[in-house]
């Protein structure tokens, strides 16, 4: 049987790392639109 200590850190680092991985996607989210826009762009700049 596991101690409420070791429960509660244990709870604490996948809390930390659900934010990580929050902050990751969206970052990752901003590339993307990003790099779809450049895309976009790119379309309009070769169907002259």
């Amino acid at each position: 049987m596991r101690r409420p200590l070791e429960i509660k850190a244990e709870e604490a680092s996948v809390r930390s790392v659900v934010s990580l991985t929050s902050a990751l996607e969206s970052l990752s989210s901003m590339q993307i639109a990003k790099t779809k826009n450049k895309v976009l762009i790119s379309n309009q700049f070769f169907d002259f």
